[in-house]
């Protein structure tokens, strides 16, 4: 799982990196623009108690985080290669988002779930620190990727949707739960 959050803390350092960058160099998108896109950005945020409450009655959480990485790998490369124009650059945010906060809501419960007793703070300040590895590296790759080739944010996006599927590979191959019910009805 340190694995997992490692690539996904790379694919949120990219974004972290780039995203500002490229709605104003690639889509002219000023103060005002970028005001907007918060409200489509932040739905998922918003709607994730009934998200994750549908998702949770089919699949457990490990198979949760798969999906979101898939969600995360999907926006990311949807922004960099299938965004000619503003509503697709938001419909690309908004899934990029929503694997964003799904994966924010399942990435303690797994933690705590890998954690042996005793030892559930310790684990989750493992994870914390893979994601925060993580996001050191994907911006310090978009620094140095920028400082060689310049700003191909086309590149940037396929690094964080490639992060992303490695992420979700790892946490597909998680093996807990494999005996628990996918529902928590």
């Amino acid at each position: 799982m340190l694995l997992a959050t490692l690539f996904f803390g790379a694919t949120a350092g990219v974004f972290a990196a780039t995203l500002n960058n490229y709605l104003s160099e690639v889509h002219g998108f000023g103060a005002s623009e970028r005001g907007w896109l918060e409200l489509p950005r932040e739905l998922p945020g918003f709607l994730i108690f009934f998200v994750m409450g549908l998702l949770l009655m089919r699949l457990r959480e490990s198979r949760i985080a798969a999906l979101a990485m898939i969600f995360t790998a999907a926006g990311a490369l949807g922004l960099g290669f299938l965004a000619p124009g503003t509503t697709w650059v938001v419909v690309w945010i908004v899934v990029w988002s929503l694997g964003d906060h799904i994966i924010f809501a399942t990435e303690g419960p797994l933690g705590l779930k890998l954690a042996v007793a005793g030892g559930e703070g310790r684990r989750l300040g493992q994870l914390g620190g893979a994601r925060n590895l993580g996001t050191i590296v994907g911006v310090g790759l978009v620094w140095l990727l920028a400082r060689l080739v310049g700003d191909r944010f086309d590149l940037f996006y396929l690094i964080a949707g490639c992060c992303a599927v490695v992420a979700g590979w790892f946490y597909f191959r998680l093996d807990m739960g494999r005996t628990d019910p996918p529902s928590r009805r």
